[in-house]
């Protein structure tokens, strides 16, 4: 499992998992968390507009590092977002 951000320290992590998971012979999964950009989120439920937009964000950031896994074509690879603080 690699949690991913937009740095390019989560970039050699990536490919440094993507060779991991294929010495394994196991799967990997990408997780990309996007925390709520609003504290008062916990009182307040955003609208489902706020959540998707959160969602699809997260999963474009997955989708743009898909390429890093590439050089390891036998790994099969699980990509999650999940909508919660970072550091939780």
């Amino acid at each position: 499992m690699d949690g991913i951000d937009d740095s390019r320290s989560s970039e050699n992590a990536l490919r440094w998992a993507a060779g991991e998971a294929a010495s394994h012979g196991t799967t990997l999964t990408i997780v990309r968390v996007v925390a709520p950009a609003l504290d008062i989120w916990p009182l307040w439920t955003p609208p489902a507009a706020v959540s998707d937009w959160r969602q699809n964000m997260g999963a474009r950031t997955i989708k743009s590092c898909d390429h890093l896994a590439e050089p390891q074509p036998d790994v099969g690879v699980h990509r999650a977002v999940v909508l919660d603080q970072p550091a939780r």
